[in-house]
């Protein structure tokens, strides 16, 4: 017998019975809808937790003229910065928070299948030569930070006048280790980031920023933005003369020891490698 012969036989309550269960039925996956959809949107397209932007990039030619100054396993070292940013990240979640860590990657023009070679002057000068590869890419690459850095000089084209730069309180990683952020409140401050060795002895051109930032409570986020860059002739000027970057009185003399040039990021390897260092007074 169809559904249709059997529902017009029931009597008045049978179908008020039906119907009531069927109204049970749809309410029960109403209700499943109405509880689960907040949770599955907020998987698909979860809050943001951080507002963050980059108000200064800084490329500068490897190997300077920021010099980080320190001792390794390859005696004194100098390892220079290749990119240096200039970073706001404001806390969006309604209770504290603190960045936990980040993560940086840049969209790059820059010339592939080059070579940088290191040698040393008979008057023990570094001797920098790059032979570009001719071929023109962009990519994304990775930037590999220095996390915060203590003793950085500015050694300009004369090392033997360098100057001092405290960033003791605008180092980004610095101020993100040490302070918890209330709803709304920022931190800003200088990020330094070292290249890969092919990327060196190049200038390459920063054509987007893609950041990740990560909280303490293991959440992430994900920001891109055009780079809005800093033109090269001003980095010894209103960002060097009381801008964000502080100099300290005095000048410092590094050419009166003979240093080890490498990029931080390549002294693990280095080490497991057995790799030897060339060493030098000065540039």
């Amino acid at each position: 017998m169809k559904l249709r012969q059997r529902y017009k036989r029931l009597n008045f309550w049978n179908k008020l019975a039906v119907w009531g269960s069927a109204s049970s039925i749809v309410a029960f996956f109403l209700f499943l809808i109405i509880w689960v959809s907040p949770i599955v949107w907020k998987w698909i397209n979860p809050p943001n937790i951080f507002e963050a932007n980059v108000s200064v990039t800084m490329r500068l030619k490897w190997p300077g003229p920021l010099l980080y100054v320190y001792p390794s396993a390859f005696g004194e070292t100098i390892s220079p910065v290749s990119i240096a940013m200039f970073v706001e990240v404001t806390n969006l979640k309604p209770i504290i928070s603190k960045v936990r860590s980040y993560k940086f990657r840049a969209f790059m023009e820059y010339d592939e299948g080059g070579t940088l070679k290191i040698g040393v002057t008979p008057n023990n000068k570094y001797k920098i030569t790059y032979i570009p590869g001719g071929k023109l890419v962009r990519k994304w690459r990775d930037l590999y930070s220095m996390g915060f850095l203590q003793n950085i000089y500015y050694a300009g084209d004369d090392w033997s006048k360098s100057k001092k730069i405290d960033f003791s309180k605008n180092g980004f990683d610095n101020l993100a280790q040490n302070k918890q952020l209330r709803p709304g409140e920022s931190i800003i401050g200088w990020i330094f980031f070292e290249i890969e060795q092919d990327l060196r002895g190049q200038l390459p051109k920063i054509i987007k920023i893609e950041m990740t930032f990560e909280n303490s409570a293991g959440e992430k986020q994900k920001f891109i933005e055009e780079n809005k860059g800093i033109d090269k002739s001003k980095i010894a000027t209103s960002y060097l003369n009381g801008g964000p970057l502080h100099l300290q009185a005095g000048y410092y003399d590094l050419t009166t020891k003979e240093y080890s040039l490498l990029g931080m990021m390549d002294i693990p390897k280095m080490l497991k490698e057995g790799s030897q260092t060339v060493k030098a007074k000065h540039r």
